[in-house]
């Protein structure tokens, strides 16, 4: 067992009471077991190594019951084993040596008489589940100073966990399983002596093996406890990937994406063009990304959000926002004068030769724009990329903001913020994406699907 010198400070404090009349219970702040310094393995758990004593350099270190000369304030009488005095002495494994105490008048002739517990071998029928200490079994012996001696007793098959004392005991674990021993899935049994059994356990830990371990979000159907309202949606099943990464395709709520084809114009009602000598207004100058305010050249263009997930996404008004997203909306300042979702969208330029524009850090970004959104609704009508029902847009208003399935918003061209400012870029092909919620604070079934990319001509 991995734990057994920690049993001697539940010893400690199941026997405390008695000290010093029975052996093995010495009495609380001395004696062989409670020296002052911390017990052996205490609080570790198995596997737990902390720092091993010295035995020899005469400190009294955890483990050990004295060091040399020094036995921690212990003697022949305090250690509660019966003596009546002598001369206690330290053995060379730093365990006390009682050879030098004297014994009680009586003691060692075999016969229990007057205070003696037991006397030898004699323990008049005792056990250690008889002595009334708690004990469950082990082997009850006697001291030299004719008193039990339950060093050898033991909880083991009580059914509760002792940490201090056993791996295991019955079907209480203390939350250890196969994979927290770093031996892959399967099932832990216990031993009748309270250790592990690991012939149950299996495999290699990693992902796979039907346990959700370090790095992983889920394994097989192991979902660690997680669920789809977990992530804030309302109902429907978790799945998990190959890759024990979590996927949230089957649960209910909704999906937004970036239509592509809105970014390049090619969609119905979306443009892409650039506008020269552009001066941004008093908002655009308070919550825009520009590198200058007036004669600028910027790249205008229209984003199309659509929803393509199977429930709406509903926000409320922009002054009274709903539950869970109260306090998204935030007032823009008297220069704009409205309410707006400050990290609705990002967009960037990648020069062509950026192989993943989409991905690339903002240090190989050409230039960098942003949006908030003011009024989140179905204005572009039905969503290019749904695959349901025809839906019926147009519930949603700037008033009662939201998405249905299989609808679409679009902040058009001539919005505040609605470009990125291209102003001393160079003529080629660049890559443009936009990112809808890049702070993932709406909760959906896919984020990955909220960036969307195109190329573009400068």
């Amino acid at each position: 067992m991995t734990n057994r010198l920690a049993r001697i400070v539940v010893i400690a404090s199941v026997c405390a009471p008695l000290a010093p009349f029975v052996a093995g219970c010495p009495p609380v702040g001395v004696g062989p077991q409670d020296s002052g310094a911390p017990p052996a393995d205490s609080g570790g758990g198995p596997g737990d190594s902390g720092t091993a004593a010295v035995c020899g350099n005469g400190a009294l270190e955890a483990g050990e019951q004295c060091d040399g000369a020094n036995l921690g304030g212990s003697d022949c009488v305090n250690i509660g084993q019966g003596f009546t005095g002598g001369t206690l002495a330290c053995a060379g494994n730093c365990s006390l040596n009682t050879g030098g105490c004297i014994a009680p008048a009586g003691c060692g002739d075999g016969v229990i008489a007057g205070s003696e517990q037991c006397d030898g071998g004699n323990l008049g029928g005792a056990t250690c589940a008889s002595i009334a200490q708690g004990f469950v079994g082990g082997a009850l012996a006697c001291s030299g100073g004719c008193l039990y001696d339950t060093t050898g007793c033991n909880y083991c098959g009580n059914g509760v966990y002792d940490s201090l004392s056993e791996d295991c005991d019955g079907t209480a674990f203390g939350g250890a399983t196969c994979a927290s021993l770093g031996m892959g899935g399967g099932t832990l049994a216990c031993t009748s002596t309270c250790d592990f059994d690991t012939s149950g356990c299996g495999g290699s830990s990693g992902c796979g093996n039907g346990v959700v371990e370090a790095g992983e979000e889920c394994d097989g159907g192991s979902f660690g406890g997680m669920t789809c309202e977990s992530f804030g949606l309302t109902s429907g099943s978790l799945t998990c990937t190959g890759s024990c990464t979590i996927t949230r395709t089957s649960c209910i709520g909704p999906d937004l994406m970036v239509l592509a084809d809105g970014l390049d114009g090619t969609a119905p009602s979306t443009d892409l063009f650039i506008t020269m000598g552009y001066n941004l207004n008093a908002c655009e100058v308070a919550t825009c990304n520009a590198g200058g305010t007036t004669g600028r050249r910027i790249l205008e263009f229209t984003l199309v959000s659509e929803n393509i997930g199977n429930a709406d996404l509903h926000f409320g008004s922009p002054t009274s926002i709903l539950p869970p997203y109260t306090g998204l909306w935030t007032y823009a300042g008297a220069s704009c004068g409205y309410y707006q979702f400050n990290d609705y969208a990002t967009f960037w330029l990648c020069p062509s030769g950026v192989a993943d524009c989409a991905n690339a850090p903002a240090s190989m970004h050409s230039a960098d724009g942003a949006k908030g959104s003011f009024c989140f609704i179905e204005n572009y009508g039905d969503a290019p990329d749904w695959t349901g029902p025809p839906a019926s847009c147009g519930m949603y208003d700037c008033g009662d903001m939201g998405q249905q399935p299989g609808c679409a918003d679009d902040y058009y061209t001539g919005l505040d913020c609605q470009w990125i400012d291209i102003t001393g870029l160079a003529s080629g092909s660049y890559t443009m994406c936009a990112w809808i919620d890049p702070t993932n604070v709406v909760y959906e079934l896919n984020d990955d699907n909220n960036i969307s990319c195109v190329t573009v001509s400068i």
